[in-house]
């Protein structure tokens, strides 16, 4: 055998070598990446991975592995991670340890113990979401790691890698920011069968363009020889590299094998199969050796020498030797304290050569050992139970499986992995019928497993196989006997139902729930189930039957001190209150439920409250207060890891009141903030109905049109379906897009009444547009139509805005009312000014900045057309122009400053609508108001409706037009269109 097997020279690779050499320079600049290597099992993956893992090291960085181990029927949660952190643990000086994981040490408590004690973070209903909170708190464990020195982090073998770190992975990837963190992962591409589910994630890593990944080839020939030149010290005989090339078919890990097994060349000793070839070197080690192999190989590819010593039961010196022989002949290499198979592929293959009951008795002795002496483990808890569960079902240990399986599911349950959970718990249920007292052994009925499975099944976001489970459970069960139970069930389906979009189906089952839980004696069970239907008769705007549902669980929550169910009851009725009118009630039962949360430190329950006191805070008026609101508590919970799954919904509720705040330039930094969370879902819906409105106030009208382009993909049958609409109509009336806004119009009906007031009002200014045109045209059936369609929305607007006070004690959504009668009396060519002025009060009190820009705009269009002069229209013009250029509303501002032209009203802007000279536009020495009348005849307009748009009269608009005509020098109207149109004055300025 030669004395070594792999090369220690690195071997080709150059390209792979630079790219990911290019990654880290990037990382280098606090621009992270995510690298995947791809390849066949042997091909060289992490040859490259440690080539230039040594690079990083030379360059000053930090680097740091965890390994997916092949545990075959196992399921170990964040098994790299827990490496990870346990290695920065023991590398690491203390204080740097500390600073690093920072206020995350409780919620990576569950991963590992030794960290500290677990933070309290549990709630009945919202564990699920402390899944993102871990991932979360992991993020800022990376982020930190590569704050200052830069990091590479490495997941090796990610095909054997549990749900739970598949989601982390792609986590990471998107939501890695301004930190020097290079993330590299490895796996075996001729593992991933069809349905393999890292498949699915390098898909939707690929989609998102968030990866870049390397398809690692096998060597040519020319590599393979300087492999070989390298492992035997000198230049490889041709006939040696063409056996060894055409055997291993350029696979380095092969081709070493191969060389190992020729003895000095000799090509006659060659194995014939694959599985020989692994196993050659370990068959010509000592009989005692080999059995030590098999032992260890059950373990899996890397062990600690304590565990392999108990299970051995031999003297340690004669166990160190065969350790020794088995690292000499490169079968193993050490690890600190622990030891690996070289390769995966032998570790598979000599646990493969296990008879089957010397591989059953194996799995018994380790899992006897793993319970009776725990401290062998040298891993956490929820690992070991983990382990014990899976040596038991490999060892067909059905009547200690069981127990194990269950015990495991509750250990991972506490480490936030849901998915493995659910893996055991199901593990447990396929065992069941094979145990006889399975109930006695668990401690725990069918009934109760199966439900826990399906709580399992829903906190792993596969709400159709809870809903399965659930069912499963409701048949077991009987009605007449425990109503309670069934009862609970009932109530559990009804939220699996409503998450799948069948929310009508749910209240039916909220219903039965209600029916079966017994009134008396006062529980927690029916507080809950309670609780549960007034919920769901808020969600679907059924706000005045919830209130008595809501009071009543909180009644019953209080009285048996079940104080999570009494402050989500409080949350649900606060909002229900909210919504019928009852404002102050409302936000007082919200206060109460926050401080309930505060109290049991159920975070996601206190963001909850938030999100549904800023929505009605919003609604009331209040927008300083939820802007505040909103913003306070998304910081609040993201310093408890709940940055994308709450904070963000938070930093959107703000967003709304800022945008009607006019504070346009915060709503731009947080949508960048929200925008580097990678937001998906409701979440990612709302940061484009965001970005659509803010683009079009600013007048950005391409970038409008494309966010509202994705927007509308991804709204169809979603809730936010309204706000698609809603958009598209203020971009359509911003642009003038008169066809847009014909389809949109008849929709308003379709609309939600709750959802309504906006889209009344942009209903009323489309129409008084319209009736604006049609007059223009002189279509008087067109102008009647509008006029009818204004007073229609204001109409809708008077019944919905009743009995809601704002600030100042006038009613919160006046302001709308007074908007759409203001539309109103432009449709009818009134021009009052006064609903103008009284919305104008509204939007001052409740700080409405850009909308107060328009009604100043509104009266100051009403006073010209009313005839009362430049004079009366100059404060509230001057004031809108003020407004609207502090906001940043581009295509108001234009708006304003066209109106203080045709007006002749001073606003101070004069240099503003200056236009670039033309030399053959000059020298017709036209006048700006000239011009302003050629625009008009251009449009075809008569005079009457040029005196009209320029407010003066008739008699004056034709001393214009002829004196236009005579610059020119044309005869009619129509030539002075087509000159306007040739040199460009056919639009209004």
């Amino acid at each position: 055998m030669p004395g070594r097997v792999s090369s220690p020279k690195f071997v080709g690779r150059v390209d792979e070598r630079r790219r990911l050499r290019s990654a880290f320079d990037g990382a280098l600049e606090a621009d992270p990446s995510v690298m995947l290597i791809g390849g066949e099992a042997g091909v060289g993956k992490t040859r490259l991975v440690n080539v230039v893992a040594d690079d990083v090291v030379a360059r000053g960085g930090r680097v740091v592995t965890g390994n997916c181990l092949e545990l075959v029927e196992r399921a170990m949660p964040y098994g790299p991670v827990v490496q990870v952190l346990r290695q920065l643990a023991r590398t690491m000086p203390p204080p740097e340890f500390d600073a690093v994981v920072g206020s995350a040490r409780g919620g990576l408590a569950h991963l590992v113990p030794e960290l500290g004690s677990v933070a309290d973070e549990r709630e009945r209903d919202g564990a699920e979401l402390q899944e993102g909170g871990l991932l979360e708190h992991l993020l800022g464990v990376v982020e930190r790691l590569g704050a200052d020195v830069p990091l590479l982090f490495v997941i090796e073998d990610l095909h054997w890698a549990d749900r739970s770190t598949r989601d982390l992975i792609v986590f990471l990837a998107r939501n890695l920011r301004d930190t020097k963190v290079m993330l590299v992962g490895t796996y075996r591409s001729d593992d991933l069968h069809r349905r393999h589910p890292l498949r699915a994630v390098l898909a939707e890593l690929e989609r998102g363009g968030t990866v870049l990944r390397i398809d690692l080839q096998r060597f040519t020939r020319a590599e393979v020889r300087d492999q070989l030149t390298s492992i035997l010290g000198s230049p490889a005989a041709a006939d040696l590299v063409d056996a060894v090339y055409e055997r291993s078919e350029g696979n380095p890990f092969f081709a070493e094998e191969i060389v190992a097994a020729t003895r000095d060349g000799d090509l006659r000793t060659l194995p014939s199969t694959l599985r020989d070839l692994l196993l050659a070197r370990v068959d010509e080690l000592p009989a005692s050796t080999r059995d030590v192999l098999r032992t260890a190989a059950v373990i899996g590819r890397r062990f600690p020498h304590t565990l392999l010593a108990a299970v051995c039961e031999r003297l340690d010196d004669d166990l160190l030797e065969d350790l020794r022989l088995a690292v000499e002949h490169q079968v193993l290499v050490t690890e600190g304290d622990h030891y690996s198979f070289r390769h995966a592929l032998v570790q598979e293959a000599v646990y493969d050569d296990l008879l089957p009951g010397e591989r059953t008795r194996l799995h018994a002795r380790f899992a006897d050992l793993l319970v009776l002496k725990p401290e062998l483990f040298d891993g956490g808890e929820a690992e070991r139970v983990s382990e014990v569960a899976c040596h038991w079902f490999a060892a067909h240990d059905h009547e200690r499986a069981l127990p194990a399986a269950v015990d495991a599911a509750r250990a991972a349950e506490q480490m936030y992995a849901f998915p493995e959970a659910l893996a055991h718990c199901e593990r447990a249920l396929a065992l069941w019928d094979r145990v006889p007292d399975a109930s006695v052994r668990i401690g725990m009925t069918r009934v109760d497993l199966t439900r826990f499975a399906a709580r399992m099944a829903d906190l792993s976001g596969t709400t159709d196989r809870a809903l399965a489970l659930a069912r499963d459970a409701l048949r077991e069960v009987d009605e007449v006997s425990d109503p309670v139970t069934a009862g609970l069930i009932h109530e559990r389906i009804a939220r699996f139902l409503w998450q799948i979009g069948a929310g009508a189906e749910g209240l039916v089952e909220n219903e039965k729930a209600v029916a079966l839980v017994p009134a008396e004696p006062v529980s927690e069970a029916r507080a809950i189930v309670v609780a549960a239907l007034g919920q769901q008769l808020m969600v679907a705007n059924r706000n005045d039957e919830a209130v008595p549902w809501c009071e009543q669980a909180i009644e019953l929550a209080s009285a048996v001190g079940a104080r999570g169910v009494e402050g989500h009851a409080r949350t649900t009725l606060g909002s229900a209150l909210g919504c019928t009118g009852r404002v102050d009630e409302g936000l007082a039962q919200l206060h109460q439920a926050a401080a309930i949360a505060r109290e049991t430190q159920s975070w996601t329950d206190l963001a909850r409250a938030a999100v549904n006191e800023s929505g009605i805070l919003d609604a009331v008026g209040r927008l300083e207060d939820a802007a505040a609101l909103a913003l306070a508590t998304a910081a609040e919970a993201t310093e408890h890891g709940l940055e994308r799954s709450h904070a963000t919904f938070l930093r959107c509720n703000a967003c709304d009141a800022l945008l009607e705040l006019g504070r346009w330039d915060e709503v731009e930094n947080l949508l960048e903030r929200i925008e580097r969370t990678s937001p998906v879902g409701i979440d990612e819906l709302r940061l484009l109905d965001l970005r659509v409105a803010l683009h079009t106030g600013r007048g950005e009208i391409d970038a409008a049109k494309q966010c509202l382009s994705r927007l509308e993909s991804l709204s169809r049958r979603t809730e936010l379906d309204f706000r698609e609409r809603l958009r598209d109509a203020e971009l359509a009336l911003a642009i003038d897009d008169r066809a847009r806004l014909a389809e949109l119009m008849p929709q308003i009906a379709q609309i939600r009444p709750s959802d309504c007031v906006a889209f009344l009002v942009v209903g009323a200014t489309e129409a008084a547009d319209r009736a604006d045109d049609a007059r223009r045209r002189s279509d008087d059936d067109a102008a009647h139509a509008a006029v009818a369609d204004a007073q229609a929305c204001l109409d809708q607007l008077r019944l919905l805005c009743i009995d809601e006070t704002g600030p100042h004690g006038e009613s919160a959504t006046a302001g709308f009312v007074n908007v759409a009668e203001g539309e109103l009396s432009r449709a009818e060519n009134r021009n009052d000014p006064e609903p103008w002025r009284a919305a104008a009060k509204v939007w001052i009190g409740q700080g409405r900045r850009y909308r107060l820009a328009y009604v100043r705009l509104r009266e100051a269009d009403a006073q010209l057309r009313s005839g009362a002069g430049a004079s009366a229209a100059q404060d509230p013009l001057q004031e809108a122009h003020g407004l609207a250029e502090a906001i940043g509303a581009r295509l108001l501002v234009e708006k304003i400053e066209a109106l203080a032209r045709r007006g002749r009203v001073d606003i101070g802007a004069e240099a503003d609508g200056e236009r670039p000279a033309d030399t053959a536009v000059d020298r017709l020495r036209l006048t700006e108001r000239e011009r302003e009348v050629l625009a008009l005849v251009a449009e075809g307009r008569t005079n009457r409706q040029i005196a009209d748009a320029l407010f003066i009269s008739a008699k004056t608009a034709s001393v214009h037009v002829s004196n236009i005509l005579a610059k020119l020098d044309v005869v009619n109207r129509g030539e002075a269109a087509a000159v306007a149109r040739r040199l460009g004055l056919d639009h209004a300025v």
